[in-house]
């Protein structure tokens, strides 16, 4: 039905609000910061066209956006993701210069509050790479300083620079890679309470419908004892606008079930504590065993050690009396065999070499004359003849004793 005071009924005028809106949020250069934004934009033109930034800062790199020097920072020069920018930094701002505090803020800081998409994604897909998911964790979750507390997800849900549609992209990147959605700033305000009061529609509807911690962000009061829904309420009245209206209806339907979804998030939450302290009741009762198991080890080697050297001085004993008994044989063999008439004339034909050898050294002057050369020299062939004997038995012997007792080699650990 049409009414009097315009051509449109209320409800296609409801439907021709929410287009002009949605027209005006997802354009590629949003303007609903008016002609503060357009003032800011205009700035930032005029700085990068005359290249006033320094390019040799990675801090300014990352303002603006330059992935490949802030990609050269952290990969050739080893720049920390986690460091603090707690210097200053030259911005031009209405055409002067003018010295800008860091304010504590990392790179990632600066991609979300500048909404450059593709370095956040750079820097938490390195970080992810580098340092694992857990590190990952610590840089998506880093707080600027401890008098603001806020973390890069709170910097995309509460910035005005950038495209909107880049700014919920960078949201759901953060929170895919671990970012805490309750976590609240010095205000006490988490993300959900800056989205609400920037009136950013689709970055409050992805918090409320896709994030596991809505629940406990929603129900968050910030220091004024005030919840998103608070915020979303009084914003309505205030400024009635198909994007207030939309904020304001969404969170409180989902008001609606919280009851229901804290409990699911709350037994959720207990599974999630109970399954880690199963996995670190399991960790440590591994860790528990495992040194056990070394201790154990460490004993068994030792007693192995000690068995294998009792069971060698046995062995060298064994192998020593075998010899000393082969040798005595050998000795006793070879007096008989020198009794006899083949050992007679043996030992005969090698003494008178012995004494003819002896006496041309003593002509040549390099022996002195004996007066018992006989004896002597068949004491001598005897000595040889017993010593010869004694070490062909014992080496035999040796050999033999070998074939039937082999050396056992004790082999070190190659464990730790």
């Amino acid at each position: 039905m049409v009414t009097k005071k315009g051509r449109h009924s209320a409800s296609m005028t409801k439907a021709l609000a929410k287009m002009r809106h949605a027209r005006a949020t997802w354009s590629a250069k949003e303007e609903v910061a008016g002609a503060e934004e357009a003032r800011k934009k205009s700035n930032q033109a005029e700085d990068e066209s005359a290249g006033m930034w320094d390019q040799n800062d990675v801090w300014s790199a990352a303002k603006h956006g330059a992935l490949p020097i802030v990609q050269k920072f952290v990969e050739k020069k080893y720049f920390d993701l986690h460091s603090h920018h707690d210097g200053y930094t030259m911005e031009v701002i209405d055409g002067e210069s003018v010295k800008v505090q860091g304010g504590g803020m990392t790179l990632l800081h600066y991609a979300c509050w500048h909404g450059h998409y593709e370095l956040a994604e750079y820097i938490v897909s390195y970080a992810k790479e580098k340092m694992g998911q857990k590190g990952c964790r610590d840089i998506v979750n880093a707080v600027d300083t401890a008098y603001n507390m806020s973390t890069p997800l709170i910097e995309a849900s509460r910035t005005i620079q950038g495209n909107l549609n880049d700014n919920l992209r960078i949201c759901k990147l953060l929170v895919e890679h671990g970012a805490i959605v309750s976590h609240t700033d010095a205000r006490k305000e988490n993300c959900l309470h800056w989205a609400v009061r920037r009136k950013r529609l689709p970055i409050v509807r992805y918090f409320v419908q896709h994030s596991s911690e809505a629940v406990e962000a929603a129900s968050a009061a910030n220091y004024k004892k005030k919840i998103p829904l608070d915020m979303a309420q009084a914003l309505f009245v205030k400024e009635k606008s198909a994007v207030t209206e939309d904020i304001e209806r969404l969170l409180t339907e989902f008001k609606k079930g919280m009851n229901f979804r804290l409990k699911i998030q709350k037994g959720k939450t207990r599974r999630l504590e109970q399954e880690e302290q199963k996995a670190e009741r399991q960790r440590l009762e591994q860790e528990r065993v495992l040194e056990e198991t070394r201790v154990l080890i460490d004993r068994v080697h030792s007693l192995n050690k000690k068995a294998h050297d009792q069971a060698e001085q046995v062995r060298q004993r064994d192998l020593g009396a075998a010899k000393q008994k082969a040798g005595e044989e050998s000795l006793q063999q070879a007096k008989a065999w020198l009794s006899s008439k083949a050992g007679q004339s043996y030992l005969k034909t090698q003494v008178k070499q012995a004494m003819d050898e002896c006496k041309k050294l003593v002509k040549q002057g390099k022996m002195k004359k004996s007066r018992n050369l006989k004896t002597e020299c068949t004491n001598k062939i005897k000595a040889h003849l017993f010593a010869e004997k004694e070490l062909e038995a014992e080496t035999k012997a040796e050999e033999e004793f070998e074939t039937l007792n082999p050396p056992i080699f004790h082999e070190e650990r190659l464990y730790g």
